[in-house]
C-alpha cells in the first residue's frame, strides 16, 4: 500500500567505542604525555592550576554533501570539583592529529601544534554552564557539523573551559574508552539529502537496505 516517492527523515547516531573512537585528553601539566586510552579525565583548571582539554573527532562520511537539520553532542560528566559555575564550549580543531600520539604540545609525533594545547578557531559552539557532577550535557553543534558536511576539513573539536571562574575548578569528562557504553561521547545528526527531503535509504548503511526503494523500487 506504499505510495512513492517515500519521504524519510534520516537520523544517524555516532557513539564509538574504544576501538572505533578517536578522542584524547590534552594536559598542560604533563605536556608531552599521551592519554589516548584514558576512560575519563578533567576539563578545566586543576589543583596544579593547569588546564585539561578534551579533543574528539567523529566519522562524518555519511553526511558529506547533505543539509544538517540538527546535531546534538551528548557528553557525560562524572563529577565536579568546586561550588562555582563551570562553563565550557566546543571549538573547531584546525589541524589533523592522532589519538595515540597527540599531547598538549604535539598533534602527532614530531609535529607540534601551532599553539600548545591544540589549534582551534575562535568561534565558540554551544557554550554550556552550570554543570554539576554525574550528568549529561547536550550541545547543539548543527552549525559546526554543517561546515564539515559542506567540505570544511573535519579535524574534530576541542572541549575546553571558556574562562577561569575559580582558580581550581574542573569536571571529569568521559571518553570513548569508558567501560559504560552510554557514558561515551555521542553525536546524533538529523539531515536531508540532495537539497530536499527525499533520501536514498542506501546511504543509511544497513545490510538489509536497498537504495532503489526510496525512489519507488521494489524490494
Amino acid at each position: 500500500a506504499a505510495k512513492y516517492p517515500v519521504y524519510i527523515d534520516p537520523t544517524i547516531t555516532l557513539q564509538p567505542d574504544a576501538a572505533e573512537g578517536k578522542d584524547n585528553w590534552l594536559y598542560e601539566y604533563n605536556p608531552d604525555n599521551n592519554y589516548g586510552t584514558n576512560p575519563e579525565e578533567c576539563i578545566g583548571e586543576d589543583t596544579k592550576n593547569t588546564s585539561g582539554r578534551g579533543i574528539f573527532e567523529f566519522d562524518l562520511s555519511l553526511v558529506i554533501g547533505t543539509t544538517i537539520i540538527s546535531a546534538d553532542l551528548q557528553l557525560h560528566w562524572s563529577n565536579t570539583h568546586s561550588d562555582s559555575d563551570f562553563e565550557f564550549a566546543a571549538y573547531r580543531v584546525l589541524n589533523d592529529w592522532l589519538e595515540i600520539e597527540s599531547t598538549w604540545n604535539s598533534r602527532k609525533s614530531g609535529v607540534a601544534w601551532t599553539n600548545a594545547g591544540g589549534d582551534f578557531g575562535n568561534t565558540q559552539y554551544a557554550a554550556t554552564s552550570g554543570m554539576s557532577g554525574a550528568t549529561y550535557s547536550h550541545q547543539n553543534i548543527q552549525t559546526l557539523v554543517q561546515l564539515w558536511a559542506d567540505g570544511t576539513a573535519n579535524n574534530g573539536l576541542i572541549i575546553k573551559q571558556t574562562s577561569v571562574i575559580d582558580a581550581i575548578y574542573y569536571c571529569y569528562l568521559d571518553f570513548s574508552d569508558h567501560s559504560t557504553a552510554d557514558y561515551r561521547p555521542k553525536l546524533t545528526i538529523e539531515y536531508e539529502e540532495g537539497g530536499g527531503i527525499i533520501a536514498s535509504l542506501g546511504s543509511l548503511a544497513g545490510s538489509g537496505i536497498i537504495r532503489p526503494i526510496a525512489m519507488g523500487g521494489i524490494l
